[in-house]
């Protein structure tokens, strides 16, 4: 992401870059969407001087659990069976 120099209008960014995300990768859910993650990191252009925001995204995935899931329980049958 890069500054904008020249703002139009009170409303417009601070900053404008683009993003190309590969849908191949993603889990998207039954509604169509896919939660991700952005991270930014400020820097500075070393041909231009120019500060930018360098952003990285990352599909959100829920931490694994570290205990397995309970199992149902077994009901034993003391029953006696004839052959």
């Amino acid at each position: 992401m890069f500054k904008v120099n020249v703002k139009t209008t009170e409303g417009s960014p601070d900053m404008r870059g683009d993003i190309l995300l590969d849908t191949r990768t993603l889990d998207i859910g039954d509604d169509g969407m896919a939660l991700v993650k952005i991270s930014g990191w400020k820097s500075t252009s070393k041909t231009s001087g120019k500060s930018y925001l360098s952003l990285k995204v990352d599909q959100w995935k829920p931490k694994e659990k570290a205990f397995a899931k309970p199992q149902p329980k077994r009901e034993e049958f003391n029953d006696d069976i004839d052959f």
